[in-house]
């Protein structure tokens, strides 16, 4: 019997990793929604590292999948709050100095894992240091927002 709490408080724990954008994306204010999908990035980070550990594949490509779906999410919503990112909005500065370190944590994971199983996280890296650039360069204001 003592089993059975255990195994609950750990379902529990996995729910939590498992995460949805479904809450960022329906937050209305551009600047909040970027907030929420960067943190939901470190949030599906973790179960990726927790499902490859566990053998689980499948949990791996799909936390993979949304942590570039929210990197997406947060470029989105960046450009649609309407800023201009070189005023010195701290907004678009955290997410510049939030997606580099995502760029660096993403590499560590894909050391982690071996062979073939390196191509989507290494797909995933090039993609958030493209979206991390274009931050960049509008931050120092060597590109205009669309």
């Amino acid at each position: 019997m003592p089993r059975i709490p255990t195994l609950l408080l750990l379902a529990m724990a996995a729910c939590q990793l498992h995460a949805d954008l479904g809450p960022a994306k329906a937050e209305p204010n551009p600047e909040k929604r970027s907030r929420m999908a960067l943190e939901n990035t470190d949030t599906q980070l973790t179960a990726a590292n927790k499902a490859y550990d566990a053998g689980n594949w499948a949990d791996v490509t799909a936390a993979l999948d949304e942590i570039r779906a929210s990197v997406d999410l947060v470029l989105d919503s960046l450009k649609k709050s309407g800023k201009n990112p070189r005023s010195g909005s701290k907004l678009f500065k955290n997410a510049e100095i939030r997606t580099r370190e995502l760029v660096r944590k993403v590499e560590g994971f894909r050391q982690t894992v071996s062979g073939d199983e390196q191509i989507p996280i290494e797909k995933l890296r090039d993609h958030v240091q493209r979206v991390h650039d274009e931050l960049l360069d509008a931050v120092l204001g060597r590109t205009k927002w669309k």
